[in-house]
């Protein structure tokens, strides 16, 4: 059975066709995917998919809009050094079909996942600006190159999760992932490898808050 995803409220039968075939891909990839399957997890006429998609292309791209739109909104949320520094934000276990419709959708190596990825990339570009002007990311002599690498090394990470588990103790598709213990050592290390990419300022905010998430863990 799949679920619902995607934003509250959000109740027409186009969304809800997209938020089924989101939550279908994220449990069964893309191959699992078809209008009846759709329709059904919709509960809605099978015929609707292509009169509102158009085709089954159609509405794989627009469960990639939804989804790169989604993580861009995540980012952007946690770029406000202001604000009490949580690196977890974002690990909720509603939020980790992204996660998981990302695994299976990147298997596919096809134009409409590179153009999700070059999607990925350009809301990087822009929240790792906004970054830079929070000042806690330095400026770079190639943006885009730079948010092309960020991204493509992180979703390499996502792509070898089953490695990750392995290696670093973290499975970064399961829910509950933020109360995992191993996660305060995965998002140091993190921090650790792209301390290059921070000012000093954010990157000793990053320093002073990593103790009171292992604290945080300790007490689970």
């Amino acid at each position: 059975m799949t679920s619902q995803v995607g934003p509250p409220g959000d109740l027409t039968a186009q969304a809800r066709l997209r938020q089924a075939a989101v939550a279908i891909i994220a449990e069964s990839g893309a191959t699992a995917l078809t209008a009846r399957s759709v329709a059904r997890g919709a509960g809605v006429s099978a015929g609707l998919v292509a009169h509102h998609f158009g085709s089954m292309e159609g509405l794989l791209e627009a469960c990639d809009a939804q989804v790169s739109g989604e993580l861009s909104k995540l980012k952007q949320a946690q770029m406000n050094p202001s604000a009490a520094l949580n690196p977890l934000a974002g690990l909720r276990d509603e939020q980790m079909y992204l996660m998981r419709y990302l695994v299976n959708r990147l298997t596919d190596d096809s134009p409409t996942v590179h153009k999700l990825v070059r999607t990925m990339i350009d809301d990087a570009e822009v929240y790792l600006q906004v970054a830079v002007e929070q000042g806690m990311v330095r400026q770079s002599s190639q943006p885009r190159r730079r948010a092309a690498m960020l991204i493509l090394r992180a979703l390499g990470e996502l792509l070898l999760h089953r490695l990750v588990k392995e290696e670093l103790g973290v499975d970064l598709v399961l829910d509950g992932l933020a109360d995992e213990r191993a996660v305060a050592d995965y998002i140091a290390l993190s921090y650790e490898l792209y301390q290059g990419i921070l000012t000093e300022e954010f990157s000793a905010q990053v320093s002073d808050a990593m103790p009171l998430i292992s604290e945080q863990e300790d007490e689970r």
